[in-house]
C-alpha cells in the first residue's frame, strides 16, 4: 500500500499504516503544485526589499533586525540547532514516524511557504525507514512542538541522530 498525501486530512488507519506498518508514502502532484505556488509568495517577499518577520528578520525581540540575504541560510540552520533542545529518552519510532507523516501531510496543504523538497525529503526518510531520534522532554515556544520538530529537522539537514535498520547513527 502507498499512502498519497494530497493535502486532505489523514484517517487514523492511514497514520497507523505508515507509523507502525511502514507503508510507503508519496506526495500528490497537485500538492506539489500548491507548495510551489505558496513558495513563490515567499520568494516574492524576499525580493521586494521590505522586512518580513521570520523570513528576512530576526525573531521575537530581534524582529526589527534585518538579516542580510547571504546570512539567511545560516540563520535558518542555527534556528534549527538552537531549538533542538530536547532531553531524555527517545520517543518510540512509531511516534516519531507519525509526527513526520503529520508534518508532511500538513506541508502538502500548500499554506506554509516551504519548498516542495521539504515534504519530499520527509517522505523519503519515512520510505527509507530512517527515523530521527527525538527526545521525550522539552520544547520551545507556546505550541510545544518546536523542539521535537527541530530534532526531526536536524536529520533533514544531515545532523542529529537517527535510527536505521535497528541502529542508532
Amino acid at each position: 500500500m502507498t499512502l498519497t498525501l494530497s493535502g486532505q486530512p489523514l484517517a487514523i488507519a492511514d497514520l497507523l499504516s505508515v507509523a507502525r506498518d511502514r507503508a510507503k508514502v508519496r506526495v500528490e502532484t497537485e500538492a506539489h503544485q500548491r507548495m510551489t505556488a505558496s513558495r513563490a509568495v515567499v520568494d516574492a517577499a524576499l525580493s521586494d526589499g521590505l522586512a518580513h518577520y521570520g523570513i528576512n528578520t530576526g525573531f521575537g525581540s530581534l524582529s526589527r533586525q534585518r538579516i542580510a540575504p547571504g546570512d539567511l541560510r545560516t540563520l535558518q540552520r542555527n534556528l534549527i540547532r538552537s531549538h533542538a533542545a530536547g532531553v531524555g529518552d527517545p520517543l518510540p519510532n512509531e511516534v516519531v514516524r507519525a509526527m513526520m507523516l503529520l508534518l508532511a501531510a500538513s506541508l502538502c496543504r500548500g499554506n506554509s511557504g516551504v519548498r516542495p523538497v521539504l515534504a519530499e525529503t520527509v517522505v523519503a526518510l519515512l520510505n527509507a525507514g530512517i527515523t530521527p531520534i527525538v527526545p521525550e522532554t522539552g520544547s520551545v515556544g507556546a505550541s510545544g512542538d518546536l523542539a521535537p520538530l527541530s530534532h526531526v529537522a536536524l536529520a533533514l539537514i544531515g545532523e542529529g541522530e537517527v535510527m536505521h535498520e535497528g541502529r542508532r547513527i
